[in-house]
């Protein structure tokens, strides 16, 4: 298994990360590029996302 498939089964188990549709792009060498699947639940009155989706 390599690190970013690794790296996706370490977040599946989270209810939180399930909540904001949190996915793992790609995992190298220490480092992880997550995706975030956006919907209207995440953003705010003006369509950007909220700052809480920010800070992930």
């Amino acid at each position: 298994m390599g690190a970013t498939n690794f790296a996706a089964r370490l977040l599946e188990p989270i209810p939180a990360n399930a909540s904001f549709g949190l996915f793992v792009l790609r995992a190298v060498a220490g480092t992880a590029e997550v995706g975030l699947a956006v919907t209207a639940q995440h953003t705010n009155v003006i369509g950007s996302l909220h700052s809480s989706g920010l800070v992930l």
